[in-house]
């Protein structure tokens, strides 16, 4: 009985070193090489042409110098309304994520629909359903290869996060949320025209959606609420609509109504489920590439502290952030959901030779760049630049770890941040030499 307790003892002590492994600041610094494997094949299937097709992926991961051996897994799934987007297209938010001490995946799934040219013609809602529900069966079955390679590709598989934008947001929830008697309750039609949904291997611990929908909100249910949900969405967003709207919201009523992430975070709420939506007031699809320094930085932050750390997810945390950066839509009408302040983080900063953590307090690495210095780095009231006669500054920017965006003076070639709130900043440069970012902290 005494060896008993000792072993029941030691697996609890070994978990929670495990899970402590996760929870420091090491998994917020980009503090590792990485090595990837490219266009690894990982299933074999036949495309809305008939087309047998062979699917591949693109897998990051840290060295083999890096501790633990077994990384959680973010897999990333790009967008492209279905006809469009390559894998490739998250091969830098890969190369992040390996270096930060994950084990991230990058899928290729089939694309295309019969229809897809001929515009807003409401015939084609049908095939744009069998588009996504490919992507789901697809990208379940690019989880279930790497689960099933854990050890060659250091794979924790109690710890898979889904990340996807526009079509790969779609497609990353209804991936998580969705099983197969909810979609035969949705459309009886696909699981007979196109075959079952894999049935998911190791465990979701989480969910980014970068502007994506559901079909239902009935998806999500109680069942759901130990996957929590990250979602970003600009209020001006006519391509996938912020509240319930026809998809397509440009094509008006051609399509019928989804619904996008006012709702979800509305019935996330109402089911218990833990979530954190991010609004961006003003801004349209186009959260990628335009906000990716600030979603990537809070998402890591999202994915190490309320993911893999377990810390408290606050139902109905929703941040107004105004970018206003859709000129065709100048309003910015709150949905009633009480906004909540959120913090910045420090996520990206470069490590400090002796403890491979962040380097907080003693200054961080530029963006790589050969025309524009700042200093001093850290900052308190006044950023210093310097730069080369021949280049010409035509308008300057900063942006938080949010995404709020305010436009600067450089006045002497000099910038005052005296009235900016500690924390980390981009620095963004319009010039007659193309645009420079640079990073700096107060």
């Amino acid at each position: 009985m005494k060896k008993l307790g000792f072993y029941i003892l030691l697996f609890f002590i070994s978990n929670s070193i495990l899970a402590q492994d996760f929870c420091n600041d090491r998994f917020l610094c980009q503090c590792t090489d990485i090595k990837s494997s490219k266009d690894v094949d990982y299933r074999e299937a036949v495309n809305f042409s008939g087309v047998s097709q062979k699917l591949k992926l693109d897998i990051y991961t840290s060295d083999d110098a890096f501790t633990p051996k077994k990384r959680p897994l973010i897999v990333f799934i790009h967008g492209g309304a279905f006809v469009a987007g390559n894998k490739t297209d998250f091969a830098t938010g890969c190369e992040t994520f390996a270096k930060l001490g994950y084990t991230a995946a990058t899928v290729q799934y089939r694309l295309g629909y019969n229809g897809s040219s001929n515009g807003c013609n409401s015939a084609n809602w049908p095939e744009m359903k069998k588009a996504f529900y490919r992507a789901v069966q697809d990208a379940g079955s690019a989880i279930n290869y790497l689960v099933d390679n854990a050890d060659k590709y250091n794979i924790d598989t109690n710890n898979i996060i889904l990340f996807g934008y526009s079509a790969g947001a779609v497609t990353v929830l209804h991936t998580a949320y969705c099983n197969q008697q909810e979609m035969n309750n949705y459309d009886s039609t696909l699981v007979k025209t196109l075959g079952p949904l894999p049935t998911l291997k190791g465990k979701l611990k989480g969910v980014v959606s970068l502007a994506g929908f559901l079909g239902s909100t009935d998806f999500l249910s109680g069942a759901d609420k130990n996957i929590p949900l990250l979602m970003y969405h600009g209020t001006c967003d006519f391509i996938v609509g912020y509240d319930a709207a026809n998809c397509l919201p440009l094509c008006a009523t051609a399509f019928p109504v989804v619904y996008g992430s006012l709702p979800l975070s509305n019935k996330a709420k109402e089911i218990g489920m833990p979530y954190q939506f991010i609004t961006y007031c003003g801004q349209g699809h186009d959260l990628l590439p335009t906000l990716a320094l600030p979603i990537t930085c809070s998402g890591i932050d999202f994915i190490q502290k309320n993911i893999l750390c377990g810390q408290p997810i606050t139902n109905s945390l929703l941040s107004y952030i105004p970018t206003g950066m859709d000129a065709s839509c100048t309003t910015c009408v709150k949905p009633p959901v009480a906004s909540v302040p959120i913090g910045q983080s420090i996520c990206g900063l470069p490590c400090t030779a002796a403890s491979n953590y962040c380097k907080v307090q003693n200054g961080i690495n530029d963006i790589e760049n050969n025309l524009v210095e700042v200093y001093p780095n850290p900052v308190d009231n006044t950023l210093n630049l310097k730069y080369a006669n021949d280049l010409v500054i035509k308008n300057a920017y900063l942006v938080n770890t949010l995404g709020q965006l305010n436009i600067v003076t450089i006045n002497q070639n000099t910038i005052n941040t005296n009235s900016l709130n500690k924390g980390l900043y981009w620095l963004k440069l319009e010039t007659n030499k193309g645009e420079i970012i640079l990073k700096f902290i107060k």
